[in-house]
């Protein structure tokens, strides 16, 4: 995307997380999900996650586990970014399926992204 063109997405994404519609969250999901092989989208991904999280919508599950379980080779500090994002998500909207979901990232998690899973376990049980 251009400068332009990513200002007018994010401020779209911001948008609709205010407005906290649940219909905008399987264009919201598909934003989180665009990885961008050429290009850093990164920005764009986290906003759209953040939106996600604002409005809470079950409809992002499906979505918010495959961002964890995904693994990249490249930019694992921004992924790791956006995987705190899809667990805090999960726990926000997942309620007791959440558990499962959180026990499995554990596993193989690192770093912050292991204690924020440790956190979130105690809060729920």
């Amino acid at each position: 995307l251009k400068t332009q063109e990513k200002d007018i997405v994010l401020h779209t994404i911001l948008l609709l997380s205010s407005l906290k519609d649940c219909s905008s969250v399987p264009f919201l999901m598909a934003l989180a999900l665009q990885k961008g092989i050429l290009r850093d989208n990164t920005d764009i991904r986290k906003e759209a996650l953040k939106a996600v999280i604002n409005i809470g919508d079950k409809t992002a599950w499906a979505g918010l586990i495959d961002i964890l379980k995904s693994k990249v080779f490249f930019r694992k500090d921004k992924h790791e970014e956006l995987r705190m994002l899809a667990l805090e998500a999960v726990a926000r909207i997942g309620g007791k399926e959440a558990i499962h979901v959180i026990e499995a990232v554990l596993k193989n998690a690192k770093n912050h992204l292991k204690e924020r899973c440790e956190q979130i376990l105690k809060e729920i049980r």
